[in-house]
């Protein structure tokens, strides 16, 4: 962010001192934008894997050696009931959306043809189960901007119940929806696989 408001300065300082009113506006831009980048490392992440697309297609790098990249736009095969009990004997149940496609109409049904015949039966326990095992902890290496636009070393505060939130992510995340056959990813150059939206808050107690 900081090299960002030395290049807006470099680039047009005579326009600036005509304009009275641009740096005011510019300063304003560069607030909003350190707002903006506070939110996004603060929201949960809704993870929406896309398995065995070429870096040179997609113009981004791919996150693992497994070709696992971030998009933005599955449609949504179906919605699956999420129950499990706590460690204090609290039921909860919420709702996921699992999504997916292929490059072409065929791979496409093949995916969701394969996602309504799993067997759903106990995938929250074991959401619930891998989050309790495996809790999120603050990270020192990471760092994040706050609503103010000032950076901060490590990872943002978070309340007990944001905690359980992102430990529940996380382990969703890793569990949902699962790996696809590889009859169905041989099948097609580009697969999307993830889930998307969901209901659940991430009560772990």
């Amino acid at each position: 962010m900081k090299e960002f408001e030395t290049r807006m300065r470099a680039s047009a300082p005579d326009r600036v001192s005509e304009a009275p009113g641009a740096a005011a506006a510019a300063r304003e831009l560069v607030t909003e934008m350190r707002a903006e980048a506070a939110r996004q490392r603060q929201t949960r992440l809704r993870k929406r894997l896309v398995l065995g697309i070429p870096a040179a297609v997609l113009g981004v790098g791919l996150l693992t050696a497994g070709a696992v990249v971030v998009i933005n736009e599955m449609p949504v095969i179906t919605t699956i009931p999420v129950t499990y009990t706590t460690d204090t004997g609290k039921t909860v149940t919420c709702h996921v959306d699992i999504e997916g496609s292929g490059d072409d109409p065929a791979t496409t049904r093949q995916i969701a043809d394969f996602v309504n015949a799993t067997d759903w039966t106990g995938i929250g326990q074991r959401i619930y189960d891998r989050a309790i095992a495996d809790p999120w902890a603050p990270n020192p290496k990471d760092s994040y901007v706050d609503a103010d636009g000032v950076e901060h070393q490590g990872s943002p505060p978070m309340t007990a119940a944001e905690q359980d939130h992102e430990s529940w992510m996380r382990a969703m995340s890793e569990l949902v929806p699962g790996p696809l056959p590889d009859s169905i990813l041989a099948s097609s150059p580009t697969v999307s696989w993830g889930w998307g939206s969901d209901d659940c808050d991430g009560v772990l107690h």
